[in-house]
């Protein structure tokens, strides 16, 4: 792997940070992004991480919020519906509501979820229609809806074909607390390895705020991101143990 200069270099192996990361894409799994960086950075990665550019067969989920930086409007209008779901959480008025009668890292009142896909009704969502969802219950089982109907429409799913992204969590956290937040991401990563696909769910703060702590334990890896004058750099910190790929310009394509 390339590094950029002094300032990307850290004592790393790096043949066992590759060889854990492949074993990773194979049996399935999560991957935390942290850093408050431009959109335009982030979108570029979402798009990467959701295997746009690959020639592998391709099935994705994209969570995107009403109030959400990252331009969705990027995804190629040819996919297909059987093979592309965008979720929007648009409960945004409700969100201010709720967060008010909502105490720190609890419950909110309402979690009941008023499922956006049937089994029964298959649906006519596209690439510029997204599927809207009030409630984080209904986000989640909508997802899980999701990936049922990709394991049924075909004979088997190969190790990274179901891709999930998730653009930002701070909606979720401010609404319905850590607690509630946590709870669902262990169960959304756990769909997610089930089917041997590759999630990936941002979180713009600073690597170091306290949350970050708190959530990594439920993911595989973790990738920082960081801006150094008209560039971003990423890093790759595999959860169990200390396998890193060290800072890296992040790609332009």
């Amino acid at each position: 792997m390339i590094q950029s200069g002094n300032d990307c270099r850290r004592d790393h192996d790096e043949s066992a940070f590759a060889a854990k990361l492949s074993e990773l894409k194979q049996q399935g799994a999560s991957v935390l992004v942290v850093g408050s960086v431009d959109s335009t950075y982030r979108n570029h990665l979402e798009q990467r991480l959701l295997g746009q550019s690959s020639i592998a067969p391709r099935r994705q989920i994209v969570v995107s919020t009403a109030s959400d930086d990252v331009d969705t409007n990027l995804y190629p209008e040819q996919y297909r519906p059987e093979s592309f779901v965008h979720i929007e959480y648009a409960n945004q008025a409700r969100c201010t509501q709720t967060a008010a009668t909502t105490s720190e890292g609890g419950q909110s009142a309402s979690t009941t979820a008023t499922p956006s896909i049937s089994a029964d009704e298959p649906s006519t969502t596209t690439a510029t229609d997204p599927v809207t969802a009030e409630t984080l219950a209904d986000v989640g089982i909508t997802i899980s809806e999701a990936i049922e109907r990709f394991e049924d429409d075909a004979r088997t799913l190969t190790p990274g074909e179901v891709r999930l992204g998730i653009t930002t969590l701070m909606p979720f956290l401010e609404t319905y607390g850590r607690e509630t937040v946590f709870q669902f991401l262990h169960l959304i990563n756990g769909r997610i390895r089930a089917v041997n696909g590759m999630g990936h769910i941002h979180l713009p703060v600073d690597e170091n705020a306290n949350i970050v702590s708190v959530l990594t334990p439920l993911f595989d890896a973790t990738i920082e991101l960081r801006e150094r004058g008209d560039s971003c750099q990423e890093r790759w910190t595999i959860t169990s143990g200390d396998h890193t790929s060290g800072w890296l310009p992040m790609p332009r394509e």
